[in-house]
């Protein structure tokens, strides 16, 4: 595990529903992807301690011309592409891609579906440019730490809140005291 963000919790947080589901709760507020691989969980930026040796072209096994598939957070350079199976190819890999037709450059895997027939074994993948996928993570991180401001903001303003109102009533029933107290000794003296 390793935070990109250490979000710290200004009103505390508490976990509830599935482990996984409250881990991506919590990873999601650390700006921090979480990966299955195999039998293990990761909590860290995917592309920790990739490097990029593949360079996947049709004659490394690359099948299809890569074809746009964003949803708005990488800027229109989110592409998808299938290829013949390569271990090397799964989440958070660094390739190397060019079919042909044009050079992405290094890039870097965001998801992929693994298929097998009885003749051939497939993957079909997203990717994305890595320089695009630094720039929505750096956006990503300031966006995250622009909220947990906000939030730690609105924390104090409403300890500062509850201090005053606590105030308040104290001064209310000291007040009252003072008020039967001063009363008590008016009674006495009749």
């Amino acid at each position: 595990m390793k935070l990109n963000y250490d979000h710290k919790y200004a009103n505390g947080f508490t976990v509830s529903g599935k482990p996984l589901s409250a881990i991506k709760k919590v990873a999601d507020g650390a700006n921090t992807d979480i990966v299955i691989e195999g039998s293990k969980l990761y909590i860290r930026e995917i592309t920790t301690g990739q490097k990029a040796t593949l360079k996947l072209n049709p004659e490394t096994g690359l099948i299809s011309h890569p074809t746009p598939s964003d949803d708005g957070a990488y800027d229109g350079q989110k592409f998808e592409a299938q290829a013949l199976m390569r271990k090397e190819v799964r989440v958070g890999a660094l390739v190397y891609i060019d079919d042909g037709v044009k050079n992405y450059g290094k890039c870097v895997i965001l998801s992929g579906q693994r298929e097998y027939t009885t003749s051939t074994s497939t993957v079909t993948f997203q990717f994305v440019p890595y320089n695009a996928y630094k720039k929505a993570n750096a956006a990503s991180l300031k966006k995250a730490k622009a909220n947990a401001a906000k939030d730690k903001a609105k924390a104090k303003l409403k300890e500062k809140n509850d201090r005053a109102k606590d105030k308040v009533k104290k001064d209310a029933t000291r007040k009252k005291r003072r008020k039967r107290k001063t009363k008590k000794k008016g009674d006495g003296k009749k």
